[in-house]
Order: C-alpha cells, then sequence, then structure tokens
C-alpha cells in the first residue's frame, strides 16, 4: 500500500512538470505578456545650476548674465508652458515651446536694481515633467554708487623755510555702496608731492586708507596747488586744495665790540665755541686792530661763546679776555 500510493504522487508531479513544459501555465504566461509591454515614454527636466547670487550691482545698471542649462534627459519631448521669473531679476532663453529627448537649451538671467539692498527672485519653467514647475533660486544686493571721501578736504601748510619740507597726512574713505579702485594720484603746485599710496589702492564698503602730502618749496613766494585722486566713484577725480609759502632763511649774526688796550697793540684775535669754557676755536685770520668783529657764520638757534685776545707790537698775544656769550634766534 505504501509503495503504490508513493508512485502514484510521482506519477503526479510528473505530468504537473510535462504540463508546464508543454503548455504552459497560466502563471508563467502572465509573466511573459507583462515583460512584452514595454516602457513607458517621459521627459524629464534637469537644471543647472539650480541656485544663483550676483555680485553687488550699482543701482539702475544691469548685470553680466548669468547662463543656465535646461536640459532634456527623458526618452520624450517636454513641452514648455512658460518661463516666468520674479524679484528684480530678467530673463531670455533659446528654448522655444518644447525640447526633444536628449536636447537642452540656454536661459539667461541678469540683475539690475533700482533700490539698494538684498533681492531674491525665483526663475520657474512650467512643463509636463515630473516635478513642474522646475526652479532655480536667485540672489543679489543693490547698492549706490561709492563715493570718496577726504579728511581733510584741503591742507594749509603756513610759512615754510626753503630747503625744508613738511607733511600732512589725509584719510580717504569709501563710506558705502560700491567698491572704489583709485587708478592714479597727481598733484599740482611747485613744491607739493605725495607719499604712502601707492595704485592701483581698492577700498571696500566703509575701508580707508591713509597717505601723505608734503610740501617742499623750492623758492620763496605763496604756492597754491592741489592733489588729485582719479578713481571709478561718483565723482571721479577727488581734488585736495593745497596751499603754502616758502620764505628764505632769517639772516643772523653776532657783533661783538670790545674795549681797546691800554698798551700798543699790533691788533686782536677773536675766538668762539659751542661749549662755555672753551675749547675755542680762532676766528681771525690775523690780528686785527678793529675793536669790532662781526659773525655772520651763526645758526639759527644755536649759542656761541666768544673770547679775544690782544697782540702786542712784539707779536706776543696775551691770554684769553672775559667769556661772552650770544644765542641765535631760532627764526
Amino acid at each position: 500500500m505504501l509503495v503504490g500510493t508513493h508512485h502514484r504522487w510521482f506519477f503526479a508531479v510528473l505530468c504537473i512538470l510535462m504540463c508546464a513544459m508543454l503548455f504552459g501555465c497560466g502563471t508563467a504566461k502572465s509573466s511573459i505578456a507583462s515583460q512584452s509591454s514595454g516602457s513607458t515614454s517621459a521627459p524629464t527636466a534637469t537644471l543647472s545650476p539650480t541656485s544663483y547670487t550676483f555680485s553687488s550691482q550699482v543701482l539702475n545698471s544691469t548685470s553680466t548674465a548669468a547662463a543656465f542649462t535646461l536640459t532634456n534627459d527623458g526618452n520624450a519631448s517636454l513641452t514648455l508652458s512658460s518661463i516666468g521669473i520674479s524679484g528684480g531679476f530678467a530673463q531670455t532663453n533659446t528654448c522655444g515651446s518644447s525640447l526633444v529627448a536628449g536636447a537642452n537649451c540656454t536661459i539667461k538671467v541678469a540683475f539690475t536694481p533700482t533700490t539698494a539692498g538684498n533681492y531674491t527672485g525665483t526663475l520657474s519653467i512650467a512643463d509636463n515633467a515630473a516635478g513642474s514647475p522646475q526652479q532655480i533660486a536667485l540672489s543679489g544686493a543693490g547698492v549706490s554708487i561709492g563715493q570718496l571721501v577726504d579728511s581733510p578736504t584741503g591742507i594749509s601748510f603756513g610759512s615754510l623755510t626753503v630747503g625744508q619740507t613738511a607733511s600732512r597726512s589725509v584719510t580717504i574713505t569709501n563710506p558705502g555702496g560700491q567698491t572704489i579702485s583709485i587708478t592714479s594720484v597727481s598733484t599740482s603746485g611747485a613744491g607739493v608731492g605725495v607719499t604712502g599710496i601707492s595704485t592701483p589702492l581698492v577700498l571696500s564698503q566703509n575701508q580707508s586708507s591713509t597717505f601723505n602730502v608734503t610740501f617742499a618749496p623750492s623758492s620763496a613766494g605763496a604756492v597754491s596747488g592741489n592733489v588729485y585722486l582719479t578713481n571709478n566713484g561718483s565723482v571721479t577725480s577727488v581734488t585736495i586744495p593745497v596751499t603754502g609759502t616758502g620764505t628764505t632763511a632769517a639772516s643772523h649774526e653776532v657783533v661783538l665790540e670790545w674795549t681797546a688796550s691800554s698798551s700798543a697793540v699790533l691788533g686782536y684775535n677773536t675766538y668762539r665755541s659751542t661749549v662755555s669754557g672753551g675749547p675755542y676755536a680762532k676766528l681771525t685770520a690775523s690780528p686785527s686792530p678793529a675793536t669790532i668783529y662781526d659773525d655772520q657764520n651763526v645758526q639759527a638757534g644755536d649759542t656761541y661763546y666768544y673770547v679775544v685776545t690782544s697782540v702786542g707790537t712784539d707779536s706776543v698775544e696775551s691770554g684769553y679776555s672775559n667769556q661772552a656769550s650770544a644765542t641765535v634766534p631760532s627764526s
């Protein structure tokens, strides 16, 4: 009984396998039908890049256009319903009304701010692809035209002795708006110059720089000049007036007088030192019979010390007289 039952079961299984091999079963037939139906065609829209930030732009001027690429990566035509933009931005494009599979087009966006501050906007493409509308986030900032401010606004050197040099510092600032580039620095007026600045000098918003204006008169007389800062701000050439007067050095001299010797003399020798008590340097080449000496080789602000000797008829020189001193005025 057990053996016979076993053979009947095996035969049933074999029949089922033979049926599957010869005719196929319902499950296998359904699977084949499903595979033969093929995949569904559809467009795919891809944007690159997906966001963009414009550099700060001067009010009422238009930026260089930023380029974006729209690509149809699908296997059916991409139909474009609209391309819109907001937030102070504008677009032009080469897309037309549709893109075939594998094609792409370019959308260019420009930024023209009309008021100062930050801007945000969106480039939006409505189409028949999944995820429509496709969007790009846009941002930028509108800034006013920069303008250099100088402090002080003018320089007066007053009187300066010919041959001397004086210097005054000037601070230039960009208080706001666009970055300013100083492209050149020049001067007018005899003896007027600048130091401590090189070009191009770039000043961003609220940035400052300091340089020196110099005055070195080569002759006596009044001088009126200027320092010019050429730049790309709203005032393209900032002018700093400069005035000064060249004067000749004051003429100083020290005149010595003394009482004549009661003895017969050939003359007198005069000596000078810059240190009280000497040592002294002889000023006279030979004894002079005069009882006065005019020392014209003196410097303003210095103090000098003098003594005198007498030379007798026997050519013998006496000792030093009492010391006299003189301080030359500084101006």
